[in-house]
């Protein structure tokens, strides 16, 4: 028996680390070549989605019902170096909890916890070469695995199955697919734009701190289906003139060839598509022709490099295969590149250069050029030559001639040849598109001529038409039948014009711009895969064990939630006065970005809020909210909620309630951090990519405003017109019960850009009423009572909420032209940001700049009434500010330098008269709209993850 003991604990010793290694994140990451989005199921600990997070790009998110568990997992994840890439979901598995094509590895520790759920249901959660793996298989499995077409996959101690490559399914846009990254830019700030391997390229210019004329190039790799962040790279230089055309491409065995600089060198480099690490370099020394590179494209094996006159094409290991003289259109059909300068069209193989054959044929520029089935077509300016693709012969020559102003436009449906005109701004209600089908045979008209009919769009900066499947599509989103002229139209995102939307993956991708439609930020939209209805929220209330231990109310000296007050003034009765000394700093966030990122999206922490002798914050990124003590800044408690938080709690009677993008409104115990309470605002759990990681089908854009009468005030959605609607509750917050739900809807609301947005709640003082942007509602019922109507409080100008305004930033660059409107207002004076009380507003702002290099004024001003009448102003002003708050003797205003040398500042005023008292340097950049006021203190977050407290000498 005691030999038997001992061959059994050495056998269990043995075989422990084998056991181990199966279940390593480690040797997963090395077989599956995961990154992205990864969901864990059925696991009884954190070590694998640790080991996941920790050697790897992924954001993994761990399922565990189990409430009590959940919460110890969470708190030891609050106070580890991993809480921005992993997080606990307080639920159970259910596939219709997940958007589809959302996660890139899905592991299921044990089978029971998947419940009812089918192989077909999880395949459906998959992107595209995603992969599931299984401790064990389930009996039906391996069927539905073949009748799916899954690969079956070899990853050491797992069932393994890879979803397989996407097939072309184009149908109408009208559902968010994922967001994330900026929310405002200029609209030359994006360049190159190119998709590859389930990947999402881009430059983006971002900002050089004092230096208003720089900008930093840098370039992303996210995951196309989600949107995570996978990598980016600084390239080294600060001015790109080669427009939208990509200066990056990426292969089908994920190699990204780009233009990057070093010590003034510019260099053709080859990258890793999942880490962004260098693989090799073009030419070996120096590159001397890198800085001459107009464009990179990738098509059967090869990079296609191009300059002026010439093109070099490489093989994904860096190794030259050809050179020649070469035009500036390029277009490709299997392994045939047919390229065209103006003078000669060329057929060559791609391989190895080889001329099939060639055409002289002049076109005036820029001669567009496209590809159908059997023909290669060129513009010359409305004249339009069809060459056999076989031959290389000319088969016909159609002229085209649109009525006046409308301009043609060619374009391929399924292989069939359209001549297409359109015009943005149609007089007597007239079509903005019509379109007739040409025989490129003949080079005649077939059929008659067809029209969109009545006129959608107001403002298109970049009237491009696209080809989309069996479908024109014009406006963004307006996609239209050629064959019935049927119009669907779904107004989500106005994108950059300089770039317009790009189609790949059966999605549309916009980038944001000086304009917006509902939709800010980066984004991808696809076809719905729910049908939305206009259920309300409100329907979910799950209770914890925790309690209020002090159902203390707060006082007036106290600064209780975000902008302090339900006017949202941002300002206070008293300060600690302008003779400040540092109390303390606290470093509560990671940290670890550039100026540039923590300009280009809400990073950091929001703005404190304080009451009982507690500084309470949202740490965005971390997924957590963190209390520290007003006096010394030591952390009291840290409550991890798996997911971004990104507006400041509210505190009421000893309760810490605040929002999470994933659809929740959470209720703590504002003494100890223990969880009291959640309601889900949303009509129902629902998740897909938000900001590199998962948040609500519906965004969630409010955080909790308690009215005078005591009911709390929340609301979510996109727009009225989307997603079934804006979703807006009231309940009580010592216990959730709703008060009331409601769904506003309204889908024909006139003009394309006139919308309304779901938005924070504000309050006058007429107890009865509350204000969700410029809309009033009764308190008490819900009801609409008035649209766009005035208030007293800040609002803002333009279509835009309070969540697209604090993600789009102060930076001068991002508020160029269109969006220079999109202030704050307290009905006496409109500011990028600003504060008031009763009888003063104190108010930054901007001019509308038209390039990157802002030469406007930043004036800082303060007004008592409405008019051109200033109370004080300073226009000589180069402080860009991130906050101002006001009390009756002074104005405290934090911010940083961007267009001359010097360090982040608190400023102090004299508020009667606008004159600088005292000004002291800060060790960060303020979070936008992160400063408060309260027991004598001024608190600051940063962008950077600290809290800064100054105190009155």
């Amino acid at each position: 028996m005691k030999n038997s003991t001992a061959v059994q604990v050495l056998f269990f010793l043995l075989i422990t680390p084998l056991l181990q290694a199966q279940d390593s994140g480690q040797s997963i990451l090395k077989e599956t070549k995961a990154s992205g989005l990864c969901l864990i199921i059925g696991d009884d600990s954190l070590v694998l989605g640790k080991d996941l997070a920790k050697n790897s790009n992924l954001y993994v998110q761990i399922l565990q019902k189990d409430s009590a568990k959940a919460f110890a997992w969470g708190n030891e994840l609050a106070k580890s170096p991993l809480r921005e890439k992993l997080g606990v979901r307080l639920s159970g598995f259910d596939t219709k909890d997940y958007g589809s094509q959302l996660f890139n590895l899905i592991i299921v520790k044990n089978n029971a916890a998947l419940g009812k759920a089918t192989l077909s249901s999880l395949n459906r959660l998959l992107v595209p070469d995603g992969v599931v793996l299984l401790k064990t298989l389930p009996p039906s499995y391996a069927a539905e695995a073949k009748k799916l077409v899954m690969q079956s996959m070899v990853v050491t101690g797992w069932k393994a199955f890879g979803r397989g490559k996407l097939k072309d399914n184009w149908k109408v846009a009208n559902s968010l697919k994922w967001r994330a990254g900026a929310r405002a830019q200029w609209s030359p700030g994006w360049k190159g734009l190119t998709f590859g391997a389930g990947k999402f390229l881009y430059t983006e210019s971002l900002e050089v701190p004092n230096d208003g004329v720089g900008a930093r190039k840098m370039l992303f790799a996210r995951d196309a289906f989600n949107g995570r962040v996978l990598w980016n790279i600084d390239l080294g230089y600060t001015t790109d003139k080669r427009g939208g055309i990509s200066s990056s491409a990426i292969s089908d065995d994920d190699v990204v060839l780009t233009i990057a600089k070093s010590k003034n060198i510019f260099k053709v480099v080859g990258l890793d598509a999942n880490t962004g690490k260098v693989i090799f370099e073009l030419p070996g020394k120096g590159n001397p022709f890198a800085s001459k590179v107009q464009s990179i494209s990738f098509q059967k094996g090869h990079f296609i490099v191009y300059g002026s006159g010439w093109v070099k094409v490489v093989d994904t290991k860096g190794k030259l295969k050809w050179t020649r003289r070469w035009g500036y259109r390029t277009l490709f059909k299997g392994d045939i590149a047919y390229n065209y300068g103006g003078t000669k069209l060329l057929a060559v193989k791609i391989k190895d250069g080889t001329v099939i054959w060639q055409l002289d044929i002049k076109a005036a520029w820029h001669y567009p050029m496209f590809l159908a089935d059997m023909y290669i077509h060129i513009n010359n300016r409305g004249q339009l030559y069809s060459i056999s693709l076989a031959t290389g012969k000319l088969a016909s020559t159609y002229i085209a001639k649109p009525p006046k102003p409308f301009k043609t436009r060619f374009k391929i449906i399924k292989g069939e040849l359209y001549d297409c005109w359109y015009h943005p701004y149609p007089k007597g209600g007239k079509s903005d598109f019509y379109w007739v089908k040409v025989d490129p045979k003949t080079g005649k008209q077939t059929g008659g001529i067809r029209e969109s009919g009545t006129a959608y769009t107001a403002n298109m900066c970049a009237p491009v038409i696209h080809g989309v499947g069996n479908k024109f599509v014009y406006f963004f989103n307006v996609w239209v039948d050629p064959d019935t002229s049927k119009r669907e139209y779904t107004y989500l995102a106005h994108p950059s014009c300089h770039i317009g939307t790009k189609f790949a993956y059966n999605m549309a991708y916009n980038l944001p711009s000086r304009k917006a439609g509902p939709l800010h930020g980066i984004s991808a939209i696809g076809p719905a895969d729910i049908t939305f209805d206009h259920e309300p929220g409100g329907k979910i209330l799950e209770k914890f064990s925790g309690k209020v231990s002090s159902p203390e109310a707060t006082k007036n000296t106290d600064w209780p939630l975000f902008r302090n007050n339900v006017q949202r003034s941002n300002a206070t009765v008293s300060g600690p006065g302008p003779n400040l000394k540092l109390a303390w700093e606290a470093k509560v966030g990671l940290g670890g970005r550039t100026f540039g990122e923590m300009h280009e999206q809400r990073l950091g922490l929001t703005q404190p809020v304080i009451a009982w002798g507690l500084a309470i914050v949202a740490d965005i990124s971390a997924q957590r909210i963190v209390a520290l003590d007003i006096n010394t800044g030591k952390e009291k408690w840290v409550f991890h909620v798996g997911s971004r938080v990104d507006l400041s709690p509210t505190l009421y009677k000893g309760m810490c309630l605040f929002t999470s993008k994933d659809g929740w409104v959470w209720c703590l115990d504002a003494k100890t951090g223990k969880p009291i309470y959640r309601l889900l605002l949303t009509p129902r759990k629902r998740l897909i990519g938000g900001q590199d990681k998962l948040e609500s089908q519906w965004p969630v854009v409010s955080d909790v405003m308690i009215s005078k009468a005591g009911i709390a005030y929340v609301s979510c959605g996109i727009d009225i017109k989307t997603l079934g609607g804006i979703r807006a509750l009231a309940f009580k917050p010592e216990t959730g019960k709703v008060v009331w739900a409601k769904t506003y809807f309204n889908p024909k609301m006139g003009h394309v850009f006139k919308y309304t947005a779901p938005d924070i709640f504000v309050q006058d003082s007429r107890p009865d009423i509350v204000f969700m942007k410029k809309n009033q509602i009764n308190a008490a019922t819900g009801d609409l009572a008035l649209r766009n109507t005035n208030k007293i409080g800040p609002a803002l100008t333009g279509q835009h909420n309070m969540d697209n305004w604090l993600a789009g930033g102060v930076s001068p660059p991002r508020n160029l032209e269109d969006r220079m409107p999109i202030k704050l207002s307290s009905g006496v004076a409109v500011g990028k940001t600003l504060a008031f009380n009763t009888k003063l507003t104190v108010a930054y702002s901007n001019e509308r700049g038209t390039a990157w290099e802002y030469k406007g004024k930043l004036p800082f001003f303060a007004k008592t009434k409405k008019g051109k009448a200033f109370t004080w102003i300073d226009e000589s002003n180069e402080l860009v500010m991130d906050d101002i708050v006001l009390t009756n003797k002074h104005v405290y205003a934090v911010g940083y330098y961007y267009r001359i040398k010097g360090e982040p500042e608190l400023r102090v005023f004299n508020a009667a008269t606008g004159k600088l008292i005292k000004k002291y340097t800060i060790s960060g950049h303020a979070s936008w709209n992160g400063m408060s006021i309260a027991s004598n203190k001024v608190f600051i977050s940063t962008r950077e993850g600290k809290i800064i407290c100054f105190q009155g000498k």
